[in-house]
C-alpha cells in the first residue's frame, strides 16, 4: 500500500513507474521467500495449503 500511495503522489510520471515497479519487485521477492520456506518447512506448507485460495473467510481460520 505504500508503495501506491507513493507512486499515485508524485507529480513526474517516471517516478510513478519507476515507484511501482519497485512495488511490483518487492510483491515477487516476498513470494519467492514464503515458496522456499513452504518447501523447507512442513508445517508451514500445510497451513498454506489450507489457507492459500480456499475462499474462506480469512475471520474464521486459523486458532
Amino acid at each position: 500500500m505504500w508503495y501506491d500511495a507513493r507512486a499515485k503522489e508524485v507529480e513526474d510520471g517516471e517516478l510513478g513507474d519507476v515507484i511501482a515497479h519497485n512495488r511490483d519487485d518487492e510483491k515477487e521477492h516476498a513470494t519467492l521467500l514464503l515458496e522456499w520456506i513452504r518447501r523447507h518447512d512442513p508445517a508451514m506448507d500445510g497451513e498454506l495449503r489450507e489457507i492459500l485460495f480456499s475462499g474462506k473467510p480469512l475471520s474464521g481460520m486459523g486458532d
